[in-house]
């Protein structure tokens, strides 16, 4: 009994680690294609079902818009996770914003959006 407890465990926990580590690199790349101003890099990682509803060129222009006030991302943190959307605090040069991302599956996002957040950008090294 003891060993079928243990196994359970630690398929939970292992389960739980492989979906961390697939949703940081979700979100490690789309710092990346932020950074790099690929938006339909950015747009293409979002899911079938959320291409569908949100329009190509209106998704670029608000990529942009919020790039311009950000700046590039110099880090990404993960505040909360309500299993369903992910609040990350994204620092870049110019702002601090919020990223909400709902992950999907095979690297792809569900959904995501810019929030506000009133944290001071964090000092840096000169």
């Amino acid at each position: 009994m003891k060993k079928i407890t243990f196994l359970f465990w630690f398929l939970v926990v292992f389960g739980q680690m492989k979906g961390q580590t697939s949703n940081q690199s979700l979100q490690d790349n789309l710092v990346r294609l932020y950074n790099n101003s690929d938006y339909q890099g950015f747009y293409n990682l979002g899911s079938s079902e959320w291409k569908l509803c949100h329009d190509y060129t209106n998704i670029i222009g608000w990529l942009k818009w919020m790039h311009n006030q950000t700046g590039n991302l110099s880090s990404w943190k993960l505040m909360n996770d309500t299993g369903k959307y992910q609040l990350i605090r994204w620092e870049g040069e110019h702002k601090v914003t919020g990223f909400m991302l709902r992950p999907g599956k095979k690297g792809e996002f569900n959904d995501f959006n810019f929030v506000p957040l009133s944290e001071p950008l964090s000092l840096r090294r000169q």
